[in-house]
């Protein structure tokens, strides 16, 4: 099963992955969220995979139309297609940092 949402600057591919339940990732055995997999297509139709570097574990459009994704216990929010391509987010939050403060 496949969903595409698309903002202003790409589309986001979310693809559930009936076949493997529960797998590894980074050593780790992730469960529900770890079921789907992550893309994302530029105006010039190009395919970005979203675990290329590090794990994806979600990934979303926010009220705003950013791009948000969840890597380990970080969130990533990206405001267009160059920032995601160039690794720079316009914010990251670390939501251990929160928990244990």
């Amino acid at each position: 099963k496949t969903w595409i949402k698309t903002n202003k600057s790409f589309s986001l591919i979310k693809t559930l992955n009936y076949k493997s339940h529960l797998k590894l990732k980074e050593g780790k055995t992730q469960g529900a969220y770890d079921l789907h997999s992550y893309e994302l297509i530029d105006s010039g139709k190009t395919k970005h995979l979203l675990d290329a570097s590090k794990a994806c574990l979600w990934a979303d459009f926010d009220n705003y139309g950013r791009l948000v994704l969840a890597r380990g216990s970080i969130l990533y929010f990206y405001q267009n297609m160059t920032g995601f391509i160039e690794d720079k987010p316009m914010l990251s939050i670390d939501l251990k940092l929160l928990i244990e403060a």
